[in-house]
């Protein structure tokens, strides 16, 4: 991983103690399932700080009202990696349906959806989980926020802006709570074609390195003490 790699040129060089990243993210794990990833797999380890991406293109719709979870939801918790489940809740069930909807001639089975939200507070809360940052900060941890640009939507918009500064605004009481001033670094430098695949807005070796080079000089302040955070944690 390249900033692990700069993290430890840096320590050679006695900048920094030695610095360790883990690194949770995998294709298919959706943001939504941060929560439960960091409550799976991030509460096993003594960490000083977890880093969250923030995509601030990303749709986000109304929440619908409770229900039962549906079997396919069942099934998709039910995959210790979430991979396949991801998988399948997010393109496998539209594939699915629109292949059925067009070979039974259902030009109306498949309903179109909510109308995503507009406004920069509304979206901000939808994508970056207070309870989830709450609950980091009560285990005595700092968090990092990463505003993230994807190759689809290389080019920060007003729109982008006002979500991520929603987002600073949310946790500004908690200076243990971060949101990075990544766009300097990353607006209009991403271009469409940077992806893994043709039909995939996930970003290819390229973008990872990018996103690497423009992380570390914003993250170096923290990790010339990373556990600073671990005595000031709410009670």
């Amino acid at each position: 991983m390249r900033l692990q790699r700069m993290a430890d040129e840096a320590a050679r060089a006695g900048r920094l103690p030695p610095v360790e990243f883990l690194n949770f993210s995998s294709i298919g794990r959706q943001t939504r399932r941060q929560r439960r990833v960091y409550e799976t797999y991030g509460v096993q380890f003594d960490l000083d700080a977890v880093m969250l991406p923030l995509y601030p293109d990303a749709p986000v719709y109304p929440k619908p009202a409770a229900k039962p979870p549906r079997p396919q939801q069942q099934v998709a918790d039910s995959i210790e990696t979430t991979f396949l489940g991801d998988f399948y809740l997010t393109y496998g069930r539209q594939y699915l349906r629109r292949r059925a909807t067009r070979f039974l001639g259902w030009p109306n089975w498949s309903r179109p959806g909510p109308e995503r939200l507009r406004d920069p507070v509304a979206i901000a809360r939808g994508l970056i989980e207070a309870e989830l940052v709450r609950r980091i900060r009560s285990d005595g941890r700092a968090v990092i926020i990463m505003p993230l640009l994807r190759p689809l939507h290389g080019v920060a918009t007003d729109a982008d802006r006002a979500v991520i500064a929603a987002v600073a605004a949310e946790f500004a009481d908690d200076p243990c709570i971060r949101v990075l001033d990544t766009l300097p670094g990353l607006d209009g430098k991403i271009t469409p074609d940077e992806t893994v695949m043709p039909w995939d807005n996930h970003p290819d070796a390229e973008v990872h390195a990018l996103y690497a080079d423009t992380l570390f000089p914003l993250l170096l302040p923290m990790l010339v003490d990373p556990g600073a955070c671990r005595a000031a944690h709410p009670a």
